[in-house]
């Protein structure tokens, strides 16, 4: 039951079969939580340094964005020589 809870807690986390499968046999084999705590922790900081990466590149992608836009409607000003 535990390796099952276990696998299901990884995957919603993203994590995929083959990293969880590596997890669930260190854990089969070490007997330790200790182990599988230190191992999380490490993921925790991963996907903490990927979520924070991805917001400043969004936020970077809006800034972007956001530039265009305005200088899409601030556009250069229509000629209106002779013609």
């Amino acid at each position: 039951m535990r390796d099952a809870e276990l696998a299901h807690l990884l995957r919603r986390g993203g994590q995929p079969l083959g990293t969880i499968a590596t997890v669930l046999g260190e854990l089969r084999d070490a007997g330790s939580l200790d182990a599988l705590a230190k191992t999380l922790e490490g993921w925790r900081r991963d996907l903490t340094s990927r979520g924070i990466a991805q917001l400043y590149a969004a936020g970077q992608l809006s800034s972007y964005l956001n530039s265009l836009d305005g200088s899409a409607r601030t556009g250069p000003a229509p000629e209106h020589g002779p013609h």
